[in-house]
């Protein structure tokens, strides 16, 4: 039976909605907070919904049509933007939906040393802006041989050139100045001074990660039943953001601190949970709670959005 959710979740005009009540919302806080800073946030944003979409299609994450998964994640992106989303936080996260969608596209390819490279640049340009992401690079190297099946020397070799590459440059730029700092800068962090410390932790960042967290494990739990009725390929990628969720998930808990950063990127694995049991279950509790969800969501968005005033 097509519930009101199903509907929802499989209409061609869901993203075109959320999306012009997000820009709605989007213009109502810059107009409140003149601009400021958090404008130039709005279009990387964008870009990383589009490519959520991208990432969407190529890999049918859904088995049915639906948008469900960029819908998601612009919903909850927009949630955090005026209390924790940072200029720098916007950039890791669409740097890693780039390299979700390049590692992607090594699936069972083991001469995708191109695409490995380019990924592990991603990865390589986060750690410039964040450089605790280096802890999370011999997970990765374990999915590639277990989940994306591309591991060998070569696209081994390719992911750590492409970790190096970017240094490389700076490497350069600090030997031409003959200032070494500009290079050991971006390892001063890497060592946290402190470990779990929620001190800093406002209630409403406590709240959305609860909600992130809860919603990705219940995603997860329900992927993990079902993950018979998908694909093989689309079953492992699922696991690679189900196991990427679960690392961040100890990160946020060990440096509360970087919340800004991490937050965002357990965004980008758990939306796609989010949208699979979003769009694929089909019953009376699943859609009263997926209407319950979802106006309280939005109205969740319109209180942070109205208390900025």
């Amino acid at each position: 039976m097509r519930y009101i959710q199903n509907r929802i979740a499989e209409s061609r005009n869901t993203l075109p909605v959320t999306a012009t009540l997000i820009l709605g919302l989007w213009l109502a806080g810059l107009w409140i907070r003149q601009w400021e800073p958090i404008g130039w946030q709005f279009p990387i944003v964008a870009l990383s919904t589009l490519m959520m979409v991208i990432v969407n299609n190529e890999n049918s994450l859904i088995r049915v049509y639906s948008r469900m998964v960029s819908c998601s994640f612009l919903i909850f992106t927009t949630l955090i933007i005026f209390d924790t989303l940072t200029l720098r936080g916007a950039m890791c996260q669409f740097l890693s939906i780039l390299f979700v969608f390049l590692i992607f596209r090594c699936y069972q390819d083991r001469q995708s040393t191109g695409y490995t490279f380019y990924a592990f640049i991603c990865l390589s340009l986060i750690s410039m802006l964040y450089i605790r992401i280096l802890f999370i690079v011999p997970f990765l190297w374990i999915m590639m041989a277990s989940l994306i099946m591309n591991a060998n020397i070569k696209t081994y070799a390719a992911s750590i050139f492409g970790l190096l590459t970017p240094y490389w440059f700076v490497a350069a730029i600090a030997f031409y100045r003959q200032d070494a700092t500009l290079f050991t800068g971006f390892f001063n962090d890497f060592i946290p001074s402190a470990i779990a410390d929620f001190s800093s932790v406002t209630t409403n960042e406590l709240v959305y990660a609860a909600v992130l967290v809860l919603l990705g494990l219940i995603g997860s739990i329900h992927f993990i039943r079902y993950s018979y009725r998908d694909k093989i390929r689309v079953r492992l990628l699922y696991y690679f953001f189900i196991y990427i969720q679960l690392f961040l998930l100890v990160m946020l808990v060990l440096f509360p601190g970087d919340r800004a950063i991490l937050l965002p990127l357990l965004t980008v694995s758990v939306s796609p949970l989010i949208a699979h049991i979003a769009t694929l279950t089909s019953s009376r509790l699943s859609n009263i709670l997926f209407l319950v969800s979802s106006i309280s969501i939005f109205f969740f968005l319109i209180v942070n959005t109205c208390r900025l005033s």
